[in-house]
């Protein structure tokens, strides 16, 4: 009886810790996309940033992409087209590369937010966009949010995110 006890609150311990963890994780992405959605409003130059490559070469809007880079958490912020070319990163080193087939920003693409929650890889190991992320051994939240005009039209792009929520992660332990 008391073997059963046990394998039972077990399981429903990690059931519960599964639920509670994605629960978390999708408030995190949530929130996010609020800020996003609110940040292209006022930025405009963002959205015709992302529609029309003609725009990128004088652009003012990768200033206004710093905005991304001050959301609390984040280790990067990517900024995709809807060819998944990766047009501005806060890691200038990755802009304009492009990476093999990611299930997650296809999705974004296509409409939804996506969030999933990661741990550091070791080297050569996972997605390549994770190889230079600082930190090793982390849990870190990976966030998609589409890019959509103000007119809330068909998707532009995407924005990816990479964030360690320090208030989840102390939640999680």
């Amino acid at each position: 009886a008391l073997a059963s006890i046990a394998a039972l609150a077990t399981v429903i311990g990690l059931l519960l810790n599964n639920f509670l963890t994605g629960r978390m994780v999708a408030q995190e992405a949530s929130l996010t996309q609020e800020f996003v959605n609110s940040l292209l409003l006022v930025e405009t130059d963002l959205v015709r940033y992302t529609a029309d490559s003609s725009l990128r070469r004088d652009s003012q809007a990768p200033q206004s992409f710093e905005h991304l880079t001050r959301i609390p958490d984040v280790l990067r912020a990517n900024l995709y087209d809807r060819n998944q070319k990766l047009i501005w990163s806060s890691d200038p080193a990755m802009i304009g590369r492009q990476f093999d087939r990611n299930p997650e920003l296809d999705r974004a693409l296509a409409g939804e937010v996506v969030a999933k929650r990661e741990v550091h890889a070791h080297a050569g190991q996972g997605k390549a966009e994770h190889q230079s992320l600082p930190g090793r051994n982390d849990m870190f939240v990976e966030i998609y949010v589409p890019v959509r005009g103000p007119d809330g039209g068909p998707v532009l792009g995407a924005i990816e995110f990479y964030k360690r929520p320090q208030a989840l992660s102390l939640a999680l332990e």
